[in-house]
């Protein structure tokens, strides 16, 4: 059994829920918020930001399932 295209996949759809996520959180209203809740939420949100451009996939496996 090939198991590649469901991890491409599962990698895609992991993607676009981290995509959603993202962008709810850049939405977000933090105005009566902790401040100490808002350091950890912004470092959570500027780490979401940097793996999202890490879950790109290789050409080569991107090309192998449509989505």
């Amino acid at each position: 059994m090939h198991y590649l295209p469901l991890l491409v996949l599962q990698a895609k759809s992991n993607k676009t829920a981290l995509e959603i996520a993202i962008e709810m959180a850049e939405s977000a209203n933090l105005e009566n918020v902790v401040p100490a809740v808002v350091e950890e939420f912004n470092a959570a949100l500027e780490n979401a930001q940097n793996n999202r451009e890490n879950t790109i996939l290789p050409e080569e496996y991107a090309s192998t399932v449509a989505v």
